[in-house]
């Protein structure tokens, strides 16, 4: 019985392996778009042989947009493939089975990785690099287009969903971390590298920044608060003033009117 293997797609590289005295030939695939990726499982040496594919011990079945699988030509499809569909795949038919594998280039998410960020000195920066690819790439971070001080004690790379150095921590962070950070992601597919790249621009506040607007408006309500203070004791001073000098006036008016009022019932009296 002799089983062999075809990808329809972009073919990179094709490795022969045996099974008892027969031999299998496996083509590798680079997911490159969305375009459907086809595998083939050919068994010769029997009629209408029906295989079964898995993924991860799981076996697939015909699903809507996800799969389509075709028992005549012992083909497997994986319609709008995503990023988490690449990896193994197997092909078993009675005792026999091999693996394909479908590959991915690294990919980094800009938009969750952002174009910036701002922190106030003495905070801890936590970015994490959102990539994926298939073989799990690896990160390495630069900063201002220059490889990251391994050496510091501040700075820490940990590695986050399997993939090393995926995460930059930078504790007690400083004016001189302020720059432009790129998050290199790389895998290896079959001997030849392939990469991809993003920046994030870190920005550092001094710590007295964060309390300059509400020190401008302590100080605005302050001087409001001058300005009234002295405006109402001014006019308090003036209405005393104006009050002192009515009170004379006021008196004589008085007596003039205490006056005439005599000198008119003397009047009347003589009459």
């Amino acid at each position: 019985m002799r089983i062999s293997f075809a990808i329809l797609g972009a073919v990179l590289v094709t490795q022969a392996f045996a099974i008892g005295n027969s031999s299998v030939n496996v083509k590798n695939i680079i997911m490159d778009d969305q375009s459907p990726v086809v595998l083939s499982c050919n068994v010769t040496g029997i009629s209408d042989p029906v295989v079964t594919w898995y993924r991860f011990g799981i076996k697939l079945m015909d699903e809507e947009n996800k799969y389509e699988i075709d028992m005549n030509n012992n083909t497997l499809t994986i319609l709008n493939p995503m990023q988490n569909d690449v990896g193994p795949y197997e092909c078993s038919y009675a005792t026999d089975n091999k693996t394909l594998y479908v590959y991915s280039k690294p990919i980094i998410d800009n938009h969750h990785l952002g174009k910036s960020k701002n922190l106030i000195q003495g905070e801890v920066l936590v970015v994490n690099c959102p990539i994926t690819g298939y073989p799990l790439p690896t990160v390495e971070w630069l900063k201002g287009g220059k490889p990251m001080d391994f050496n510091s004690s501040r700075i820490h790379f940990n590695i986050v969903d399997e993939i090393e150095g995926a995460q930059m921590t930078i504790n007690d962070i400083k004016d001189d971390d302020r720059a432009e950070y790129t998050c290199v992601g790389t895998n290896i597919i079959n001997g030849e590298k392939y990469n991809d790249t993003a920046v994030i621009m870190i920005r550092v506040i001094d710590k007295l920044a964060a309390l300059w607007p509400f020190l401008g408006i302590v100080a605005e309500v302050v001087v409001l608060c001058t300005i009234i203070f002295i405006y109402e004791k001014r006019r308090s001073k003036q209405n005393n003033f104006e009050d002192e000098d009515s009170d004379p006036i006021n008196d004589v008016k008085t007596n003039d009117s205490a006056a005439r009022e005599g000198d008119v019932r003397q009047r009347k009296n003589e009459k």
